[in-house]
């Protein structure tokens, strides 16, 4: 399992004091995957991102299904399962074959809910 670097920690306290982000972290893997469950990225409304899951088509989905939580204030959670033999390895230059589940969690400041 993957661990968050103090520097990674710091950096998304720091942004969700001010603003709401949607945490996506790797809970689980099957198969080659560019990171391990423990991973994380948070993604902020206008899509920037901070850390990395993966990089690549993975984080494109993740990222898209990220910034449909803040649309949707009823949905706080999501769970997205991605697998990466779904992508062409040779258009994409990808050396995966695995699958991996990514959960979102949308994180408000508080006095924001």
């Amino acid at each position: 399992m993957e661990t968050m670097s103090l520097e990674f920690l710091q950096e998304i306290n720091k942004v969700l004091i001010k603003e709401p982000g949607v945490l996506a972290t790797i809970i689980a893997t099957r198969g080659s995957t560019p990171r391990k469950p423990g991973a994380k990225m948070l993604v902020l409304r206008d899509g920037t991102t901070i850390g990395s899951i993966g990089g690549g088509c993975v984080e494109a989905e993740v990222k898209k299904e990220a910034l449909t939580l803040f649309d949707t204030p009823e949905k706080k959670y999501a769970l997205v399962k991605s697998y990466l033999t779904d992508f062409l390895a040779g258009e994409d230059g990808m050396i995966c074959g695995g699958s991996l589940e990514v959960y979102l969690e949308l994180l408000v400041p508080p006095g924001r809910e």
